[in-house]
């Protein structure tokens, strides 16, 4: 990678390597986030309105290499019902060497979700994305109107400090561009494990396999690894390597490399 490629991920290495702040100055909600409240906050069937801004740069098998940086607003009108948009701007090497690379908008994200369930230690999600062919060059997206309907639940297992999040979504195209490929493949997690350590640290071991149905369903995994602090009870940032772990499918990259913030307002 090079250096300027690196610099996102330098700045989040250093933010992680913070130390809280004075134990005096800390407030009573603040002394309590070693507890259970740094997984409240990151767990996806809990409903905050926050803003997320990631990056991510990818390794991909064909040999070209894309970075997204993504700002993202997720808003809860409730407790049970959560929508975001997330809106991408991609640089992306081009097919052909000639061409050189492009950058700007990609392809523009929206999200709903509603909490169908909730017990003492689980919780239930359904929801959908509609994701619109809105790249400005042909190679920073798809080329297709996208639909991917999803459902995934959390459940603790407070033994182990830790919570499971068994996750499914299916992605179909509907619309496009002509010449571009059809969408059609699943997305199974069959259980990310987020794991509450020390001084407001946590970890995600997240495996996730592909189907691509498009392709004679072949299959493919990613496997990524998560670590994150809750520098504040606003404020947490993470940084998350993955890497391919096999298929030779365009969902699988060969390894990539995200880092990003989370701003939660209270």
């Amino acid at each position: 990678m090079k250096t300027q490629k690196a610099r996102p991920f330098i700045l989040l290495v250093a933010l992680l390597t913070l130390p809280g702040p004075p134990l005096a100055a800390q407030t009573q909600e603040e002394a309590q986030l070693p507890t259970k409240s740094i997984v409240t906050r990151i767990d996806p069937t809990d409903f905050f309105t926050r803003v997320v801004v990631r990056n991510e740069y990818r390794s991909l098998q064909s040999g070209r290499e894309v970075n997204l940086f993504v700002p993202r607003l997720e808003y809860a009108f409730s407790k049970t019902f959560q929508a975001w948009i997330e809106a991408p701007v991609v640089h992306a090497e081009s097919m052909t060497p000639e061409t050189g690379s492009e950058t700007g908008l990609g392809d523009i994200l929206f999200r709903g979700a509603i909490r169908a369930a909730r017990g003492e230690r689980y919780a239930v999600v359904v929801g959908a994305e509609l994701i619109l062919d809105t790249a400005s060059e042909p190679v920073l997206g798809t080329g297709k109107y996208q639909f991917a309907p999803l459902v995934f639940a959390s459940i603790e297992v407070p033994r182990l400090r830790s919570t499971l999040f068994p996750f499914y979504q299916h992605y179909f195209s509907f619309a496009g561009e002509n010449n571009r490929p059809d969408i059609n493949y699943a997305s199974i997690r069959p259980s990310a494990i987020l794991t509450k350590w020390p001084n407001r640290w946590y970890t995600v071991i997240d495996p996730n396999f592909f189907i691509d149905f498009e392709r004679d369903m072949d299959s493919g995994m990613m496997l990524e690894f998560e670590i994150g602090r809750a520098v504040s009870k606003n404020l947490n940032v993470w940084i998350r390597p993955g890497v391919g772990v096999y298929g030779d499918i365009p969902r699988v990259y060969d390894w990539n490399l995200e880092g990003g913030v989370r701003y939660y307002f209270r």
